[in-house]
């Protein structure tokens, strides 16, 4: 993995999530100028060694994760970045074979209701109500936060492609 800080945002940009964040960072309208980019993932990879450090203390997950000194799109962004890094670390790379799974697994899903916390403010689920097909007594029920979970719960995170989609799904 990465070392953090960096004086050169390039030494960053050696694999297809961290390019495609760059990518959202310096050109898509809605997130560019959220962060400096070098700053960001120089503070992406810190916190990423936090919890690596910390993966079997929940405890002390919870408590430093909750406190980020993050707000609105930064902090969904941010949010969304870190949990695709810890996803790819420890689902790509089977790092969940220790005694400490149970923990570690807890710590990482902290981080993911975390974000899907922030997510649901950005994204409301749609109210079955507010959709319809072509008859009135149909309703299209709908939720985009669930079929995330699903797809999140069915998918393995076994090459970049998914992991590129899930960056790019918030912001679809």
């Amino acid at each position: 993995m990465y070392q953090s800080p960096q004086t050169n945002v390039k030494y960053y940009l050696k694999d297809r999530l961290n390019i495609e964040l760059f990518k959202l960072l310096n050109t898509d309208p809605d997130w560019k100028c959220l962060f400096e980019p070098l700053d960001f993932f120089n503070e992406l990879y810190k916190e990423f060694e936090f919890f690596n450090r910390n993966q079997s203390d929940y405890a002390e997950i919870c408590t430093h994760f909750g406190k980020l000194e993050l707000a609105g799109k930064k902090r969904l962004f941010f949010l969304n970045a870190l949990r695709l890094v810890i996803q790819r670390a420890y689902f790509e790379i089977n790092n969940l074979n220790s005694k400490d799974e149970p923990v570690i697994a807890s710590s990482i899903e902290f981080i993911n209701e975390l974000y899907q916390a922030i997510a649901l403010e950005f994204f409301p689920p749609f109210e079955s109500s507010e959709l319809k097909s072509g008859t009135q007594d149909e309703e299209v029920n709908f939720d985009l936060k669930k079929a995330s979970i699903e797809i999140d719960k069915t998918e393995k995170f076994n090459n970049e492609k998914v992991i590129v989609k899930d960056v790019l799904s918030p912001l679809i």
